[in-house]
């Protein structure tokens, strides 16, 4: 219940946080679900039926692998959570004088409930036979008891501050990070990040400086649908000529990005991230902070 509540609170913390229903399977299945009505409301959601039709291959990808009892009582909380949102997405719309920001909840609500009704509907009939339910269903769009790869290019740039100088700085670089899905909601990882990373003095007068970085960076992802909630900490390396030794120092940093859908093995997604380095002062010189702003967009590989 703690590790539960936890989660629940970094979630909260981050302005993301969506209840979830009890059983494994048919939180597996929402998280599914959800993150389908995510990825297509995010571009177009006009007619319910049109939509639902186009969305009926990918929503039984998941549901034909749900025990059939999971998704009835996965209906049954779908109608509960509805509910408690304060009824039909229209009935909240109207309730809050025609603001459609304040029925989203229920709006999107209602869309999984539609998909999920489909599948009652259709899983007998339209379910292949290599599609089969399993005891406990994990999820297709998301980590959970899987092992996977995330491959990421970054990209960014901020300031250097040393003593009374301040420096630009901006650069890029590849990351590799195997990690494992705990849960639906929560992945850790750990890998390696090699890139580059140019300098440019104070006021332009030293000129531009090219550097080689790296890091170690341990990754905890939390996710909510298709928001994803990245809190990483790294030790990081610079190094800056054969002559100068080696700047040693940690990063922490947080990002705030999107996941799509699978599609076979990979899982594209992208985020805006914000990092704080400290390099302990070398013998001659005076501690380095570095603020960095920037993007990092990759594939969650399930190998």
């Amino acid at each position: 219940m703690g590790r539960h509540s936890t989660l629940l609170a970094l979630f909260a913390l981050a302005g993301c946080a969506s209840a979830t229903p009890r059983g494994a399977s048919e939180r597996a299945l929402y998280g599914d679900l959800r993150r389908i009505v995510e990825s297509h409301q995010r571009t177009d959601w006009v007619v319910d039926r049109v939509e639902v039709d186009a969305l009926a291959a990918v929503t039984l990808r998941s549901a034909c692998q749900t025990p059939p009892a999971a998704r009835r009582r996965l209906a049954a909380w779908l109608d509960a959570e509805l509910a408690r949102q304060g009824g039909t997405a229209r009935a909240v719309y109207e309730a809050h004088g025609g603001s459609l920001s304040a029925a989203s909840e229920a709006l999107t609500l209602e869309r999984v409930r539609l998909l999920s009704r489909y599948a009652e509907e259709h899983a007998a009939e339209d379910c292949p036979f290599w599609l089969t339910p399993r005891g406990r269903f994990s999820g297709v769009h998301g980590d959970a008891r899987r092992f996977v790869v995330l491959a990421e290019s970054l990209g960014g740039g901020g300031l250097l501050i040393r003593g009374g100088d301040v420096t630009l700085v901006g650069g890029g670089g590849v990351r590799l990070l195997p990690g494992v899905g705990v849960s639906e909601r929560v992945t850790l990882a750990a890998g390696i990040e090699l890139g580059g990373l140019g300098t440019l003095g104070a006021n332009g007068e030293s000129g531009v400086q090219a550097l080689v970085s790296g890091a170690v960076p341990v990754l905890l992802r939390l996710q909510d649908g298709s928001r994803i909630v990245d809190l990483e900490a790294a030790l990081t390396g610079t190094w800056r000529s054969r002559e100068q030794p080696l700047d040693v120092g940690v990063r922490v940093s947080a990002g705030l990005g999107l996941v799509t859908l699978r599609v076979g093995s990979f899982m594209p997604y992208g985020l805006l991230w914000v990092g704080y380095e400290f390099q302990p002062a070398p013998q001659r010189e005076g501690d380095a902070h570095i603020v960095q702003l920037g993007t990092r967009v990759g594939i969650d590989w399930d190998p």
